[in-house]
């Protein structure tokens, strides 16, 4: 694992410095998605989590994600917007960026990579929900462009985070991913299996990421069933866990 001005806190706890707060709940947080669960309990888990970390549940901010590329400013109104009900979520959106300190911007996962983004000179962040079709879509690069567009980001500046997703180990996939993840799909006895944080790295690095300023917590959702909520383990009924990025 790579670190530069970091430090774990603890399993699910991450920072660069004090102006940046990552985190990322567990499987034994209970379930942070609302559709298949009770609106309650999922409003008291997603609290009781946030809370822990030094995060009120009225400070986040959460997206409806569609496995796009569209990508959305969060600013000081935007408060709350997705935190209580999946109704008031910001619509049809995979990445959520903002420069406004006490804004919590969450993403929802189970298997898909989870990528924080902080800008320690512009004071600024992202965090995007990464799955192969919004990678294919250059999620990450797009980004990056957009907080280059928005705070004068310099991506040689930026640190990044990857958390918990489905690794290569686990992620068998079809035939296409030949012609459209050359480079990141291999062949192992007989199957092909694809490295979606790879494909994303290498987005990252294209940009002018620095190697030694990306972070990778190197936990698999499809291993580590016992801490993460996984889609490719548990199919439809999979819950999903929840990063977020704030700046203090």
């Amino acid at each position: 694992m790579l670190k530069l001005e970091a430090e774990l806190k603890n399993d699910y706890c991450f920072t660069w410095d004090s102006s940046c707060l990552c985190v990322f709940s567990l499987r034994s947080n209970g379930s942070m998605s609302f559709p298949g669960n009770d609106k309650q309990q999922v409003i008291q888990a997603r609290r009781q989590f946030l809370q822990r970390c030094g995060i009120e549940l009225e400070e986040l901010v959460c997206a409806n994600q569609i496995h796009g590329c569209q990508i959305v400013r969060i600013d000081t109104p935007d408060k709350g917007k997705g935190a209580f009900d999946k109704a008031t979520a910001i619509d049809s959106t995979d990445a959520l960026i903002t420069n406004q300190r006490r804004i919590a911007i969450g993403v929802l996962t189970a298997d898909c990579l989870p990528i924080t983004l902080y800008d320690p000179d512009t004071k600024s962040i992202g965090i995007i929900h990464a799955g192969w079709r919004s990678t294919l879509q250059r999620i990450t690069s797009l980004t990056i462009e957009r907080m280059q567009q928005e705070f004068k980001s310099n991506p040689k500046n930026l640190r990044v985070f990857l958390g918990p997703a489905l690794r290569c180990c686990c992620y068998q996939v079809k035939e296409e991913f030949l012609e459209i993840f050359p480079e990141q799909t291999s062949i192992k006895n007989g199957k092909l299996w694809f490295d979606l944080v790879a494909a994303n790295v290498s987005q990252l690095v294209s940009l002018g990421v620095e190697n030694e300023h990306i972070v990778d917590c190197r936990l698999c959702t499809s291993c580590r069933k016992d801490l993460f909520f996984s889609y490719r383990k548990e199919g439809s009924t999979s819950s999903r866990f929840m990063s977020v990025v704030m700046l203090l």
